[in-house]
């Protein structure tokens, strides 16, 4: 945690993306894999952004439990929901801006469908959407034989949609690249399409980012929009 986390108005909590080729690597060989330098790192966000920030690690991560090789597992994202109860009532939080990238926006997204109320922004840039569909996209760019299901317990925000509570004061903001060739944007215009119908109050953003693969942001911006939105300025 970096800044006046105890009593916060809006806290920032950060959800980072998939670390699946470091979760094979001895955590010694980790880079940022101690608590020193995790905390390093939580204070130079809430520094820079002028807001207390919690980052929140995905199970099987940078210290937390659990096998991170089940992404977006139902498991995973009960977990992390679990967290954000236990963070609010230890600390007497009054409400969270959600920023997530690639997994971590797909795991931001999961927890807005589980009926939360205390979400009041939520900035998810370049994440996974309709699961399936994605999945084999990624096969045929892989030249293997498109899958036919995913496993039982891998959780789709899109289907749950309908979890999410109506909140007329809450933003989604979803931001990512048209090229992106992880995470597709056609993806993530329909996952912004559906909960826009739904109702809730949702913007997509096209914004440069890096190639060859288009999928991490330039400038930072996840984390300046979700610094704007708990300022109330987004």
């Amino acid at each position: 945690m970096g800044g006046a986390v105890d009593g916060a108005e809006r806290v920032i909590v950060f959800f980072r993306a998939d670390r699946h080729r470091l979760a094979r690597r001895p955590p010694a060989d980790i880079p940022e894999n101690t608590a020193r330098q995790q905390q390093a790192i939580a204070d130079r966000m809430a520094r820079r952004y002028g807001h207390p920030v919690i980052l929140v690690e995905r199970p099987g991560t940078y210290g937390s439990s659990g096998n991170h090789l089940r992404t977006r597992y139902s498991a995973e994202f009960l977990a992390l929901n679990a967290t954000l109860d236990r963070l609010r009532e230890r600390y007497k939080l009054k409400s969270f801006v959600l920023y997530g990238h690639s997994g971590g926006a797909t795991a931001a997204a999961a927890l807005l469908t589980m009926g939360r109320r205390d979400i009041s922004c939520a900035v998810l840039t370049s994440g996974a959407f309709s699961l399936l569909e994605r999945a084999r996209y990624m096969d045929a760019r892989a030249g293997k034989t498109p899958r036919a299901s995913l496993a039982a317990h891998v959780y789709d925000p899109l289907v749950h949609v309908d979890g999410i509570v109506p909140d007329s004061s809450r933003r989604i903001i979803m931001i990512g690249n048209e090229h992106d060739q992880i995470t597709p944007f056609a993806l993530q215009r329909k996952f912004a399409d559906v909960v826009r119908k739904k109702g809730h109050r949702i913007d997509l953003i096209n914004h440069a980012a890096i190639g060859p693969d288009f999928h991490n942001l330039t400038a930072s911006v996840g984390m300046r929009t979700a610094a704007s939105c708990a300022g109330g300025k987004a």
